[in-house]
């Protein structure tokens, strides 16, 4: 079962609860959260591994304490580089890093995959700020006629 039919599935079933056991429903999915999140982002309560700063990789989840956006990590283990070839590829990571990013990707994977979807837009590939559907559509964004240019 794929993460879309579990949420249907889940949507289908909170659509069937009462408001009483939709309410405490929602009480224990929020305790599961909290302590998944602790395990995820913390090795103590004072150092979170996994962090989403306003200004730093453009607000998109990253490494504690670096400019290592979690879609980087992902990108590479898609291609099969292995955790420790990621650890040579950037010094400053230590293994529990790269296993809160791999467990911020099974939480999250909708969200990282629309990430490099955006980053790796053959019409934006991220210069642009936003999806502009094609080419042709650049001239009226940013102002300029590219239309007739034999390169694009």
């Amino acid at each position: 079962m794929n993460q879309v039919e579990i949420e249907n599935r889940l949507l289908d079933e909170i659509h069937n609860l009462s408001v009483d056991k939709l309410e405490k429903t929602l009480e224990f999915v929020l305790s599961l959260k909290n302590r998944i999140f602790q395990d995820v982002y913390s090795q103590n309560d004072d150092d979170h591994l996994i962090q989403k700063t306003p200004g730093i990789c453009g607000g998109s989840p990253h490494i504690r304490h670096t400019r290592i956006p979690v879609r980087s990590l992902v990108q590479y283990r898609q291609l099969n580089t292995s955790d420790s070839e990621l650890l040579e590829i950037y010094p400053a990571l230590k293994q529990a890093d790269l296993k809160a990013a791999w467990k911020y990707y099974d939480l999250y994977q909708n969200e990282i995959d629309q990430e490099i979807e955006e980053e790796n837009c053959p019409y934006c590939n991220g210069f642009w700020g936003e999806h502009i559907g094609s080419p042709l559509q650049a001239p009226k964004i940013v102002g300029v006629d590219i239309s007739v240019n034999p390169y694009w």
